[in-house]
């Protein structure tokens, strides 16, 4: 646990001396792996609203909790795929596909703090101030695992981005079905509403403990 706190402390101070230290430590993959769960736990609790308004179940709601969090750590892991062939066969900087995971890993440490997203008013100016410092944090492991420079590990990343961007794109209508079955599956629910959707019948909805004249 010392090891995990040690890691997460390294990566929200961009410290960048400390991370292929760090990288170094026996296990350090599977802390790494599960800083990103846990961001990913985070981040979609901070999106919980969205469950709230399809009346999730309690079960279901863990459910799809984990699910989110899972899924998320899955696109980190094409994300750091995509870098090691960006940095690999497109700017010919060898590094091993482990370091570039752990990069992207690690640099999910600010995502710890992705439930304040839920805040009102606040969570969309958090998630981009929370996007931005994560890619700095990937940013600094990169350059320091890979032994180049901040633009250079800004490129790789960067690129690796824009590919997978252009893969979930193409891949987007051919696995939109296959969304919708896990949504359905995982929440019980035919069809998914969402929250910009919902606003106005939660804003006009009585609550459910009260008669219509306005009495409890």
């Amino acid at each position: 646990m010392q090891e995990l706190f040690s890691l997460i402390g390294a990566a929200l101070s961009l410290n960048r001396g400390a991370l292929p230290a760090a990288y170094d430590a026996p296990y350090v993959m599977r802390s790494a792996l599960l800083i990103a769960f846990l961001g990913g736990v985070s981040l979609t609790l901070g999106q919980s609203a969205v469950l709230f308004a399809n009346q999730v179940t309690p079960r279901r709601f863990a459910l799809l909790l984990f699910g989110g969090a899972l899924a998320y750590v899955l696109g980190l892991v094409v994300w750091g795929a995509t870098i090691w062939l960006v940095a690999t066969y497109g700017l010919r900087q060898p590094v091993s596909l482990e370091a570039v995971l752990f990069a992207v890993c690690v640099g999910e440490a600010p995502m710890l703090f992705g439930v304040l997203v839920l805040l009102p008013y606040l969570g969309t100016g958090i998630h981009r101030i929370l996007d931005v410092y994560s890619l700095l944090v990937v940013v600094v492991a990169l350059s320091a695992l890979m032994g180049v420079r901040l633009w250079e590990a800004l490129l790789a990343a960067g690129l690796g981005w824009a590919l997978r961007a252009l893969l979930t794109t193409l891949l987007e209508r051919p696995l939109g079905g296959v969304q919708l079955w896990l949504w359905r599956a995982a929440s019980g629910q035919s069809t998914r509403i969402d929250l910009a959707d919902a606003l106005p019948e939660l804003a006009v909805r009585p609550p459910r403990d009260r008669a219509p004249g306005g009495r409890p």
